[in-house]
């Protein structure tokens, strides 16, 4: 018993000395003279700080135009995109040449139908209106 009581009085002893250690370096930081912030040094941190936050946003714009991230898997290729709310999109993907409309949340992914023709990226015959009214089609198919 009596050995670990002197164990713990070592302990706070270093623990002291550790301390009164500390407050010395603060004592001696906070006699040295402190030179005074100047506007041109503010000026420098700014403008290295906006250069910095610039760089980050060209290059997110970049990865995000290039698509960097995960591209198209083998045998599945995104044919087109459309955001229909925050987080609602219909997109029309192809595997082995044959194309899916599906409806994509948050929480799922729904197949609306099996397209009965191709469509490719460029091809404009198909309208925005026309994209709602066949999906709107096919709610009503999956309603009744």
């Amino acid at each position: 018993m009596l050995l670990v009581k002197q164990n713990v009085l070592k302990n706070y002893a270093s623990l002291t000395a550790i301390f009164l250690g500390l407050l010395t370096t603060v004592g001696e930081a906070s006699a040295k003279q402190v030179t005074p912030v100047s506007v041109p040094s503010i000026l420098n941190l700014l403008l290295s700080l906006a250069a910095v936050l610039g760089l980050i946003f060209v290059l997110a714009f970049f990865a995000k135009k290039m698509r960097f991230g995960p591209a198209n898997q083998q045998g599945i290729k995104l044919v087109a995109n459309l955001t229909i709310g925050t987080k609602e999109r219909v997109v029309v993907v192809e595997v082995e040449n044959e194309q899916y409309l599906l409806g994509v949340t948050s929480s799922q992914i729904n197949l609306l139908q099996k397209l009965p023709h191709n469509i490719s990226k460029n091809d404009h015959s198909v309208l925005p209106g026309q994209l709602s009214f066949d999906l709107a089609s096919v709610l009503k198919k999956g309603k009744s």
